[in-house]
């Protein structure tokens, strides 16, 4: 909860100098309405109450201030303070990342850390390290910080240039709690633009600027709370900010012109060549494949593009990096693709941002400069180059009902052709039967009343891809491999033993994975009954307990659907007695078509407890008016955590 807030939005008369930032003692803007970015040589620690030390790490001070002058760049000035309570706070802030265009981007950088008796470690630029292009999402400048002990704190102070972008969303939560958050925004004249809040009761409404007038936006709040992983990401506090139009010499530009964007996208594709990816990755053999299945050619070219281009982590890293940038991957397959003379067309995605803000009704949208895809027309299928593990039968989910915009169609020997119509408007969206997880967990019990698991899992279509990633990187082999399934597998319980697990791909490219677990504390005696706390048995499910009333839909990342069979076999010398919370039921329809829902029974087949369950989402947007049943069907699943079986003795 808020404590309290200040937000205020005013215009000032100033006169722009060449530098943007001044000094004086410490390093401040010419203009720093919030009086930020304090840096004194020598202090002390800042004070936290008991509440924050539970946590493993706590942003006592949390500053940022962005100046918005042109079109070329954006200015932003940050300073931060984190305390650090425990090892998983040290691991949590021991590395930053900026990111950065070019070497020159970093302007001014400051790290420090304070030690719980006050002695200062400033930052050893040896350790300053720049990447072109880290896990294959740009250029980012990364320090690693030496000198942190456990209950002392990291400080570091930055300005940066950054490219300008037409929409831009700041997340204000982090995963860490904020003591103090302030943000600034300095924004010219010159643009128009709109600001909206999400999930906070605060609204801007939209503001125009006029010639010799600077717009200043604040934000002030004495305390924000962290987002946990477990919180839904719909919720997540954030502010976005939109450019509508620049005025330059008199005259009004739309800053986002659909026609100016795919001729500049257009022109790239046309011209871009990777004679590298030529030499290592066309054959004739390739070529072969595409005329006999286009899918099959699809899936190795996918192969082939990323044993060449894409790198490994090292160490503790599963995602590892990339030669290449997520649209050179595209424009390197269309590259090849013209090489073969397959026809293809090139698609820009709709950013996934389009948004009606909790604070009132307005629509921004923007397209991503790195969002591509090729679409196959004759065999009515999108493909996403860059996208590692997707077979050619799904596209990334983060495009799932996103808009297309046509930007050329390859047909003859030479360049690429526009349609009249263009053949597809949206990134389909399969129904929840393509992203399933089945479960059957069966459950005996020993003599000492520990219980037995066998357990088995099949997962397809995107709910496939988070494990199958993981599969296929360590080759379902190693150290790091075999922790990441016992931590997966033990969240299927109370407490189980991972005893023995097998984890393969079927036919179908789904993957399947089977293990054996035993469990001592999710089964109690209580006097001569025994109590089996079965709802444990399908892992933490999420939960919208919170009354927050929502203005925004909700959008979900893809379909799916659970289906769960669990068998429990009645121990010897009990009887079946009842049963709590394990018999639920909710349904969301929409003009009678059933979209989301949640149904759980048992039975007691001859000397087993049966329960089945049913649990789907068929829709990827969920309306306002829609949002009361969803939480209900939600928070059934979470209701089932708490379902319990009860057994007595015969």
């Amino acid at each position: 909860m808020l404590a309290s807030y200040r937000i205020l939005i005013c215009t000032t008369l100033i006169v722009f100098s060449n530098t943007v930032f001044a000094q004086n003692n410490s390093e401040v803007l010419q203009k720093n309405n919030l009086n930020m970015f304090r840096w004194d040589e020598s202090r002390s620690l800042n004070e936290i109450d008991t509440n924050d030390l539970k946590e493993p790490a706590v942003i006592v001070l949390d500053e940022h201030k962005y100046v918005y002058e042109g079109v070329k760049e954006v200015h932003h000035v940050m300073h931060r303070i984190i305390r650090l309570n425990n090892d998983l706070g040290v691991e949590m802030y021991n590395k930053m990342y900026i990111p950065t265009q070019d070497e020159n981007a970093i302007s001014s950088l400051k790290v420090r850390c304070i030690s719980p008796d006050g002695k200062i470690v400033n930052f050893d630029k040896t350790n300053l390290k720049r990447f072109d292009n880290l896990d294959g999402n740009g250029g980012y400048t990364v320090f690693a910080i030496e000198g942190i002990e456990i209950g002392g704190e990291i400080e570091y102070f930055y300005k940066l240039k950054m490219p300008f972008y037409t929409c831009n969303r700041f997340n204000l939560q982090s995963n860490s709690n904020k003591k103090s958050f302030k943000m600034e925004l300095e924004i010219d004249a010159d643009f128009y633009f709109d600001i909206g809040m999400e999930n906070m009761s605060q609204d801007y409404s939209s503001v125009d600027s006029s010639n010799g007038i600077t717009e200043w936006v604040y934000i002030e709040l004495d305390s924000l709370p962290k987002h946990s992983e477990k919180d839904p990401i719909v919720f997540k506090k954030r502010l976005n900010l939109c450019f509508q139009e620049f005025s330059e010499k008199g005259y009004n530009y739309s800053l986002f012109n659909r026609k100016r964007f795919c001729k500049s996208e257009l022109n790239f594709f046309h011209l871009y060549k990777n004679t590298e990816a030529k030499k290592k990755i066309y054959d004739s053999n390739l070529k072969k494949l595409f005329k006999q299945d286009i899918k099959k050619g699809v899936d190795e070219f996918t192969l082939r593009l990323h044993k060449n281009f894409s790198i490994k982590g090292q160490g503790e890293s599963e995602k590892g990096g990339s030669q290449l940038t997520k649209k050179q991957f595209v424009a390197s397959a269309s590259y090849l693709l013209k090489k073969m003379r397959i026809p293809h067309s090139i698609y820009a995605v709709g950013n996934r941002y389009i948004n009606n803000y909790d604070s009132g009704d307005r629509t921004l949208s923007y397209y991503d400069i790195d969002a591509f895809m090729i679409y196959f027309k004759d065999q009515d299928f999108l493909w996403d180059p860059s996208c590692k593990y997707c077979e050619s039968y799904y596209v990334p989910y983060r495009f799932l009902n996103q808009e297309l915009v046509f930007i050329g169609h390859f047909k003859n020997l030479t360049f690429y052709e526009g349609y009249t119509n263009a053949p597809i408007q949206r990134v389909p969206t399969p129904s929840c039967d393509f992203s399933t997880r089945l479960t059957n967990i069966d459950l005996s019990f020993q003599e000492d009343l520990t219980v037995n698991y066998s357990f088995y899992q099949n997962r397809g279509g995107y709910y496939s891809y988070g494990l199958k990633s993981w599969y296929r990187y360590h080759d379902g082999k190693g150290e790091r491999f075999e922790k990441f399934m016992e931590e997966t597998l033990e969240d299927f319980g109370d407490s189980p033993e991972v005893l023995d697990y097998e984890i393969f791909e079927n036919e179908k490219k789904e993957i399947v994975v089977k293990a054996s677990m035993e469990d001592e504390t999710i089964a109690k005696k209580l006097g001569n009954k025994l109590m089996l706390n079965i709802g444990t048995i399908i892992g933490i499910q999420m939960e919208m307990y919170d009354s927050l009333k929502r203005i925004n839909p909700i959008i979900q990342m893809f379909p799916k659907k659970y289906k769960y069979e669990i068998r429990v076999k009645i121990p010897e010398g009990y009887e079946f007695l009842s049963s709590q919370n394990v018999e639920l039921n909710d349904l969301g329809t929409r003009e009678s078509k059933k979209v989301f829902g949640w149904n759980s029974s048992f039975k007691v087949e001859g000397n087993e407890v049966v329960i089945r369950i049913e649990e789907f989402y068929d829709i990827t947007r969920v309306e306002v008016d829609e949002i009361p049943k969803y939480r209900n069907v939600i928070n059934q699943a979470a209701d089932f955590n708490k379902a319990v079986v009860f057994f007595k003795e015969i």
